[in-house]
């Protein structure tokens, strides 16, 4: 959902606003998606949606020698039925300065 608790009904404008989401959660202390170790993905519709997913996920994980582990999984329906997918981000903290 976007910060209006907006969500979108296009798959691809889902997963840029998620990717979105997170990049401000890693900002927010002072990381980057350079320090995402693991990512674990729920969709509704691999089928339907893996390929999108993957192009919007590249955009965001430019170094291809150091991608996070990822696991990526078909569900059933999420919590809000209008949500067609979840990610799940661990990542390491750079240390403070």
């Amino acid at each position: 959902a976007d910060a209006n608790g907006k969500v979108s009904s296009d798959f691809r404008e889902q997963a840029v606003q998620v990717f979105e989401n997170i990049k401000t959660a890693l900002a927010s202390v002072g990381a980057g998606f350079e320090h995402v170790v693991k990512v674990t993905a729920y969709h509704t519709d691999l089928a339907a949606n893996v390929a999108v997913y993957r192009e919007v996920r590249a955009r965001y994980f430019k170094n291809k020698a150091a991608l996070p582990g990822h696991t990526l999984l078909q569900i059933s329906r999420l919590a809000n039925p209008a949500y067609q997918l979840e990610l799940e981000f661990i990542a390491i903290l750079p240390p403070k300065a």
